[in-house]
């Protein structure tokens, strides 16, 4: 029974310590970037899920604060139930707070976030976009940076992080572990350079 105690107190240690790293990744908004990239999250029936409106807000406050040559949404199709991109919804939101379209260039073909950051990574070198900050959610800035090393980028990173947004992301912070491993292996796995 002790034992089996000591295990229920160490596994719960190391959840809370898991929640507490994913949620401490350091975060920078300069402002000197030429380029801010909104990565996406799974739209169904053409809406936008609350933690991708939180990360369009957050860009929109970042982007009305600062002078960036281009936004790139990221996002492909990944609900069968939406007719239309990530990437497309969120450029429809922009435009609809005040973003100019042309500034909005649309990365429509990834699937997860591997893909978001090797497809994103081609438009920035075909637009010549040598800086730039990668907005997401707090859990989710520990697995970016970690492909960003993979493939050779050295972008800033940010999300809005408060208790209250942290408390939401808490299913989607449990969920990180088995991503890690996920992400870790296909990065071993191919040659993304």
């Amino acid at each position: 029974m002790l034992l089996l105690s000591m295990c229920l107190v160490l596994l719960v240690s190391l959840l809370i310590l898991f929640i507490i790293w994913i949620h401490t990744a350091p975060l920078e908004q300069h402002g000197g970037e030429e380029a801010i990239v909104i990565l996406g999250y799974r739209c169904d029936n053409n809406e936008i899920h609350p933690l991708l409106l939180d990360r369009l807000n957050t860009a929109l406050t970042l982007i009305h604060l600062n002078s960036y040559r281009s936004i790139i949404v990221s996002g492909g199709n990944v609900s069968q139930a939406s007719s239309i991109t990530e990437a497309e919804i969120m450029k429809d939101y922009l435009i609809q707070n005040g973003i100019h379209r042309d500034k909005v260039l649309m990365e429509k073909e990834s699937r997860d976030t591997i893909e978001n950051l090797v497809n994103c990574k081609r438009i920035m070198e075909r637009e010549n976009i040598r800086s730039f900050l990668m907005i997401s959610n707090s859990f989710h800035i520990r697995r970016i940076t970690m492909i960003a090393q993979a493939l050779g980028l050295e972008p800033a990173f940010y999300a809005s992080r408060n208790i209250w947004s942290i408390t939401r992301q808490f299913t989607r912070t449990l969920n990180e572990m088995k991503l890690f491993m996920f992400t870790y292996r296909k990065l071993k796995k191919h040659a993304w350079h």
